[in-house]
């Protein structure tokens, strides 16, 4: 398995508010993005991605079947909701904090997830065809899913999300599981890639640069401040 990881402020943020952690030992992978209309994003999208290491830690001390798996997920997204929430009480006097979170673990070639927020995972397989495993918890999205004129689909409506880890009083994380095969690519990222990056082109520079991962993830980034660098941008970048 090789792996890489890239994040970058962009262009027009003078703070990365974005976090993220792999551990290869375990299969693990985890991207947070600090909602910038919030203060302390960068706190809490920190706090969430420890959290989430601190129950896999503990969790990973024993073997664990595939249910029990998804379920570690799930509850360590619980529980990086939870800190956040408490840090938020903590600190009334300033603005609430909130953060996206994914979770992705890969073990026996089955990948599952758990994740809140507009933060994506993507499969690349061997044809170059590309999945979106992660759908986005905003309110465009939404709308999309009600049949809304896309003319009426506003940037805003894009920026505002249904759930964040935080900011409400419960969430309730997306789940899903895949089975993956050699030779295809997990690509995990903020929204500063997937606002200005065509998935079309997302998959022409991971396979331009083949294994070499580090390369593909510095050009993904450097598409995404071509592109305007709008807001934060990481990416993890996995070939199986």
């Amino acid at each position: 398995m090789l792996c890489a990881t890239k994040s970058d402020v962009g262009r027009h943020r003078t703070a990365n508010e974005d976090n993220c952690a792999v551990n290869l030992d375990h299969a693990l992978f985890v991207i947070a993005d600090g909602m910038g209309g919030h203060e302390r994003g960068d706190v809490a999208s920190a706090l969430a991605v420890n959290t989430v290491l601190d129950c896999f830690r503990h969790g990973l001390a024993v073997p664990a079947s595939a249910k029990q798996e998804l379920d570690l997920l799930r509850n360590a997204t619980l529980q990086a909701h939870r800190q956040v929430v408490l840090e938020n009480a903590e600190t009334s006097g300033t603005s609430s904090m909130g953060t996206t979170l994914i979770i992705a673990s890969l073990r026996d070639d089955t990948l599952q997830f758990a994740h809140v927020g507009d933060s994506r995972l993507y499969v690349i397989d061997t044809t170059g065809g590309i999945a979106r495993l992660t759908s986005d918890q905003t309110l465009a999205e939404q709308m999309r899913k009600q049949g809304t004129d896309p003319e009426q689909i506003t940037r805003k409506h894009n920026s505002t999300l249904l759930q964040a880890i935080g900011l409400e009083g419960f969430v309730v994380p997306a789940t899903g599981t895949r089975q993956m095969s050699q030779g295809e690519s997990l690509l995990m990222c903020t929204d500063g890639l997937s606002d200005l990056v065509a998935e079309a082109d997302m998959v022409d520079v991971i396979r331009k640069h083949g294994d070499n991962v580090e390369e593909a993830a510095d050009s993904l980034v450097a598409l995404a401040n071509e592109a305007g660098g709008s807001d934060n941008i990481t990416v993890i970048l996995t070939r199986i």
